[in-house]
């Protein structure tokens, strides 16, 4: 389990409902909900999101929050 990430906020995806972050020179997109995308900084910040990797047969997705609470919620549901 990613636990975390933090890193520079590099741009958001408003359509996919993402946001890209670059650290140690990776770029990871997370999939982010409508209310935590408004709470994004500006690109160029930096930011943290307490991360959910979802194992798929066919994708890995990550799930930010900014919250550890939020992403307990989300491994619950």
């Amino acid at each position: 389990m990613i636990a975390y990430i933090k890193g520079r906020l590099e741009y958001v995806d408003p359509e996919e409902g993402a946001a890209v972050l670059e650290t140690g020179g990776v770029g990871y997109q997370i999939l982010l909900s409508g209310k935590d995308l408004d709470l994004l900084p500006a690109a160029g910040e930096e930011v943290r999101l307490y991360t959910y990797l979802q194992v798929r047969e066919d994708a890995f997705v990550l799930y930010g929050f900014f919250t550890r609470e939020d992403r307990k919620l989300f491994g619950q549901l």
